[in-house]
């Protein structure tokens, strides 16, 4: 059974939280994992809000994961057998429709970045700066033309997000942990399936 305060979406659970606000709590159910739950997640979604004035009440917050693959990187689609490991590290995406096709993100890991903008559909056009290229911005970006390309967006609902994690660079698949988790956004904020 799911908590009245989450939601199942996508296979992924999914905490309604008020942000910001400070009605947010770190009391949990007994049968919720306590990293989507973490204190000091809620802290840094939260304190971006605010930062970006980006009105997230009543958000939904995701959680997901990254792993540790054992002697070989970027094996998986490469062919190459690999062993991954699960670890207790997370990007969580803080987000909400905002009634525009407009995507406006901020990374509390990235915050040199800025709010990243953008309507739904547009690409940056290449060349690319030095600072697109190395702006964690395309992986929003790739993720939109990517679901677009494949007809997996019929509309172009935008949304306000903030997103933090504590994963460490260096091989624990922090971009796959945040791309598949700004892939269950854009597909819930769409009403995709």
């Amino acid at each position: 059974a799911v908590p009245a305060s989450f939601t199942r979406n996508n296979s992924l659970l999914i905490r309604k939280a008020l942000i910001p606000g400070p009605s947010l709590t770190t009391d949990r159910p007994s049968n919720v994992s306590p990293a989507i739950m973490d204190p000091t997640a809620l802290q840094h979604l939260q304190a971006l809000a605010q930062q970006h004035a980006l009105d997230l009440t009543n958000a939904k917050i995701r959680r997901t994961s990254s792993r540790f693959c054992l002697g070989v990187e970027h094996g998986d689609y490469n062919g190459t057998n690999l062993f991954g490991v699960g670890t207790d590290r997370y990007i969580w995406v803080a987000y909400k429709a905002n009634g525009t096709n407009t995507i406006r993100l901020a990374s509390g890991n990235f915050p040199d970045d800025g709010l990243i903008t953008f309507a739904s559909g547009a690409q940056p056009t290449p060349p690319l700066t030095e600072q697109q290229s190395k702006s964690w911005a395309r992986f929003p970006h790739g993720v939109d033309f990517v679901l677009r390309k494949e007809g997996l967006l019929q509309q172009s609902v935008g949304f306000d997000a903030v997103v933090w994690g504590n994963i460490p660079g260096g091989g624990m698949s922090r971009s796959a942990s945040l791309c598949l988790n700004l892939i269950a956004t854009w597909l819930d904020v769409n009403q995709a399936t």
